[in-house]
């Protein structure tokens, strides 16, 4: 039976130093997994709102040349009507 470091009996499991450094070592593998997971997913979902940002600002401007065009061509068939009409 292992003797603690108060120098009395005890029937708690004493672990090494051994034991310690590898529990250490296996709880900072574990913590930076957790870190490299969260950094992913964070790149991630930065990457997709990038992504639909640049699509919906292509969008808005498709939408707004189609606009600028309708505005024109309606322009320019009233203007075709007022000389058919004066014709």
């Amino acid at each position: 039976m292992p003797i603690g470091k108060t120098g009395r009996f005890t029937f708690a499991r004493q672990y090494s130093n051994w034991d310690i450094v590898q529990a250490q070592r296996q709880f900072h593998r574990a913590q930076t997994q957790k870190y490299l997971n969260g950094a992913a997913d964070t790149a991630s979902s930065l990457q997709g709102a990038i992504s639909n940002q640049i699509t919906g600002m292509a969008s808005l401007a498709g939408q707004a040349a189609i606009e600028r065009i309708k505005t024109v061509t309606s322009a320019l068939q009233q203007s075709t009507r007022s000389i058919n009409l004066k014709a």
